[in-house]
């Protein structure tokens, strides 16, 4: 993770909120793993919901519903842990229930810690999203927009199986139920006005990620974040891809250092 660290050019304190599609979950807390490693102190939450952690990815989780405990709680943990995921609640179906924006906000400012992550929507699990109405929820004191997608929706069709609501997604990029997925539609959810980086803070840095790079060729991945890259806002710096089920075959960036 330590070339992904170096792409995402972290400047701690910092919050970093992740949307998009294709592994959001898995990308917050292996970044906070590894920024843990590094001797910092690292919170995980969201504005939505995320299913429980694994003890792997987070030993330490903080519930509360009243925001005065749930900072406390969470100033005594970090106190003995270098990483602790913070909620509300946590539901029958074994998702944690996030915070509200404006609460992430306010940790971020008295948590204590040096690294916020919070993860602004859901997906279901699928490579790809058409954003909802409200969607996504991003922290006004977030200095870092991560909008992700996964590559391995590259050429199937448009559809149930591949998209969180393709209606959604269809408006957003032109295609139809069935085409197959472009890599300019990717490019087209992240930055359409009603897109991922929707409401991003006029300050924040955005730096995309394409995830599942494993699931296509290096060539086909490369070209994937050059056309995002050439897409997006004079504010995109660089566009990131790799694998975050295979992090050992080290991460890219377009335009090429």
């Amino acid at each position: 993770m330590k070339d992904l660290i170096e792409f995402l050019d972290l400047h701690l304190p910092e919050m970093v909120a992740v949307v998009g599609s294709g592994g959001k979950t898995s990308f917050m807390f292996g970044l906070a793993g590894a920024i843990e490693r590094q001797g910092a102190k690292v919170i995980t939450t969201t504005t939505t919901k995320i299913f429980l952690p694994d003890p792997d990815q987070s030993d330490t989780i903080v519930l509360a519903s009243d925001y005065g405990v749930l900072l406390a709680k969470l100033q005594a943990a970090l106190v003995n842990h270098g990483h602790v995921t913070i909620a509300m609640s946590q539901n029958t179906d074994n998702k944690l229930i996030g915070l509200p924006s404006e609460l992430v906000d306010h940790i971020y400012a008295e948590g204590d810690a040096d690294l916020v992550l919070v993860e602004g929507d859901g997906a279901r699990g699928l490579p790809l999203k058409g954003p909802g109405p409200g969607e996504p929820v991003i922290p006004a004191e977030a200095s870092l927009v991560v909008p992700m997608v996964g590559l391995g929706g590259l050429g199937r069709p448009m559809g149930e199986d591949t998209v969180f609501r393709p209606e959604r997604f269809a408006k957003l990029t032109g295609l139809a139920l069935g085409d197959p997925i472009t890599a300019d539609s990717l490019a087209a959810v992240m930055f359409h006005r009603h897109g991922l980086c929707r409401d991003v803070p006029e300050r924040a840095r955005i730096i995309p990620f394409l995830n599942q790079a494993d699931l296509v060729d290096a060539e086909t991945a490369e070209a994937a974040a050059r056309m995002v890259y050439e897409a997006a806002p004079p504010t995109v710096e660089r566009v990131v891809w790799g694998s975050l089920r295979n992090p050992g075959d080290g991460f890219r960036a377009w335009p090429r250092n």
